[in-house]
């Protein structure tokens, strides 16, 4: 235990987290009765990450929950996503315009920025692919309706 805390406090004074920290393995679930089986659009990826990125976020969350709730986020009426925007860029803009503490909103920066994931597909896994938005299952470090908006 007292390792991990070293480590997260690593993290924390240098806003820096390794890369491992941002990797994920996209799991594919068939979206339900009735949509075919053989077309890909029937599934939705759900990201997992490691037990140590959801510990660190898990840290973070209640830092940033009652700052952002107090800045009126989430707004009911922020939702959707705009072309040609990261839905990450998004997230950042949103919190940057808040009194969130900046070692904390730095940490979560580099937590979400480079992300990448794999496909795990028939026992087999893709190449990583860069991860632009949404969160990883589990992984959720801002209140979801934060998650909807750019």
């Amino acid at each position: 235990m007292h390792l991990i805390l070293l480590i997260y406090n690593y993290y924390l004074s240098t806003a820096h987290t390794s890369q491992e920290m941002k990797n994920g393995l996209i799991l594919p679930f068939h979206k339900g009765k009735g949509k075919d089986p053989r077309d890909p659009r029937n599934y939705r990826g759900i990201t997992l990450s490691s037990s140590f990125s959801k510990l660190l976020e898990l840290i973070l969350k209640p830092r940033l929950e009652k700052t952002l709730q107090g800045n009126g986020i989430p707004d009911e009426l922020q939702f959707g996503f705009q072309k040609n925007h990261s839905w990450h860029d998004g997230l950042f803009y949103k919190v940057d315009q808040t009194n969130v503490d900046p070692a904390y909103t730095a940490l979560l920066r580099s937590l979400y920025e480079n992300m990448k994931s794999r496909v795990l597909c028939s026992d087999k896994t893709s190449g990583a692919i860069p991860i632009l938005q949404g969160v990883r299952e589990g992984g959720r470090t801002l209140p979801p309706a934060v998650h909807c908006f750019c």
